[in-house]
């Protein structure tokens, strides 16, 4: 979970409030003037985050391209919270791309930003512990714990590990991964409907029912 949102210097506070005070276009993040912020936000996070996705908790090529700066509440959707310290962090370029502008409020009429977890139907970074709705059994298998750990892997298709293992033939190295999530599942770890979900979810990822 992210320790310590950003903050912005008088310079840069000027030019985001310029911004929000103003009619609101989300493609005001490309502007010239915004990009040393970008800049600012993303080697923040990276820092708070560890250099890891806040999605799929995979460390992140040190690459500008690849290391997106993350809106939670896409800034094409709801362009108030573009500069909201809470709604950012970084995603790598997949994560970011494949949740997109998905819904994540639980209520979507928000005049302000929310400021717990319940607002959200996805793992947030600035207010969940990651690791309490999502297990990561081996590299590749990630379970949900809860209904937030379930939507965050929908919305992000972190399924796509496997399948992308399995569609280049490593059928070998699946072996062991497979061998890791069956002991996990019956360790006792899980409740039999928890356990029914997340077997349901596997069969659905390797395209067996």
């Amino acid at each position: 979970m992210i320790e310590e949102a950003v903050s912005f210097n008088e310079d840069h506070r000027a030019v985001i409030d310029a911004y929000e005070n103003s009619d609101l276009d989300s493609n005001y993040w490309g502007a010239d003037e915004v990009r040393p912020i970008v800049a600012i936000i993303r080697a923040h996070y990276l820092r708070q985050q560890n250099g890891r996705c806040c999605y799929c908790d995979r460390e992140i090529t040190n690459n500008a391209f690849v290391q997106h700066v993350e809106h939670i509440v896409c800034r094409s959707t709801d362009a108030r919270f573009m500069f909201t310290p809470r709604n950012l962090a970084v995603a790598c370029s997949t994560c970011n791309g494949r949740k997109n502008a998905k819904a994540v409020l639980t209520r979507e009429a928000m005049v302000e930003y929310p400021r717990s977890s319940g607002a959200f139907s996805i793992v947030h970074p600035h207010f969940d512990e990651y690791e309490e709705h999502i297990n990561r059994i081996g590299d590749d298998i990630y379970a949900p714990l809860t209904p937030k750990g379930t939507e965050t892997i929908k919305l992000c298709e972190l399924t796509r590990f496997v399948a992308e293992r399995l569609e280049r033939g490593e059928t070998i190295e699946m072996q062991q991964t497979l061998s890791d999530f069956y002991d996990e599942i019956n360790n006792g770890s899980y409740t039999p409907e928890q356990s029914k979900k997340l077997m349901m979810l596997m069969m659905k990822t390797l395209k067996l029912g």
